[in-house]
């Protein structure tokens, strides 16, 4: 087998769906490190709501924010250095969706054009933000640092989410369908884009790698058709959201748990890694 590297999803996958907390699979991630396999966050979370993470469990890889919107790699991760890109204190940043400010002023077009009357994120207060999520103070102020999309919160009717979604698209935008709430991102990113780029200069690295991928929604679906092969995770009630037209291993196992079950495999090369399972009807 070639070296595995691991794109996840965050909420209900490495995170327990209820506690947001990734302490059931911290020995799974602790042996998967022992081995040098990369882990890389790929959520729809901010870079401030991921970094913690990454420190609590002592990740130094790159991660991807907000669906694919942009890479973060530490520097001197990738020798020789990327060039031609934004450059933090931290990171080499690359972007592939236009900024949240741009968003949020397509959004206040929208509401102008179609008097419709809905919240994001940027719109409430920390505190407003920590009734609706259940967030701590910190958590919510991460939450709402939103650099390249927009989530809305207001629970929208079917013909509402229409309108909306048609006037985003008119102005290159689109409009997704998280756990909870809805997210504004440009059109011409998802999580797929950005595993594509990421595990191409793995490649131009290392060689040979094998790109595994974690999920539990549908919003993971670029994400699985991006790498080699795709798991995903029962949600909380044991069941797989439906995922049509790819292949994917469904993990017999819920949330936190299946990712230690693919984390094990992985390790142990237990599971087949050369074959994928055929696509599978949604059920």
């Amino acid at each position: 087998m070639t070296r595995p590297i691991i794109f996840t999803d965050l909420d209900g996958t490495l995170l327990d769906f209820s506690t947001y907390t990734p302490d059931e699979a911290r020995s799974s991630v602790a042996r998967l490190q022992q081995e040098n396999i990369p882990i890389i966050f790929c959520s729809s979370k901010t870079r401030r709501e991921q970094e913690p993470y990454r420190t609590h469990l002592n990740i130094s890889d790159p991660f991807i924010v907000e669906n694919g919107s942009a890479i973060l790699i530490p520097h001197q991760y990738f020798t020789p250095p990327i060039p031609e890109h934004k450059r933090t204190e931290a990171y080499v940043v690359i972007e592939l969706g236009n900024p949240a400010e741009a968003i949020r002023h397509a959004l206040a077009e929208i509401r102008r054009e179609t008097n419709l009357t809905f919240d994001g994120f940027s719109d409430l207060t920390e505190e407003a933000v920590r009734q609706i999520t259940g967030l701590s103070p910190a958590q919510a102020n991460a939450a709402r640092a939103r650099e390249y999309s927009e989530t809305i919160v207001t629970s929208l009717s079917n013909l509402a989410r229409e309108k909306i979604a048609t006037a985003l698209t008119a102005r290159g935008y689109q409009l997704l369908s998280g756990g909870r709430f809805l997210t504004v991102t440009s059109a011409q990113t998802d999580k797929g884009r950005a595993v594509t780029l990421l595990t191409h200069l793995y490649r131009q690295r290392d060689g040979k790698v094998t790109a595994l991928g974690i999920g539990d929604s549908r919003n993971d679906a670029a994400l699985f058709a991006a790498v080699d092969h795709a798991y995903q995770v029962q949600k909380p009630d044991g069941t797989w959201e439906p995922i049509p037209d790819l292949a994917i291993h469904r993990v017999p196992a819920i949330g936190p748990a299946g990712w230690n079950w693919v984390a094990e495999n992985c390790i142990t090369q237990k599971h087949p890694f050369s074959t994928r399972t055929p696509p599978y009807a949604g059920v």
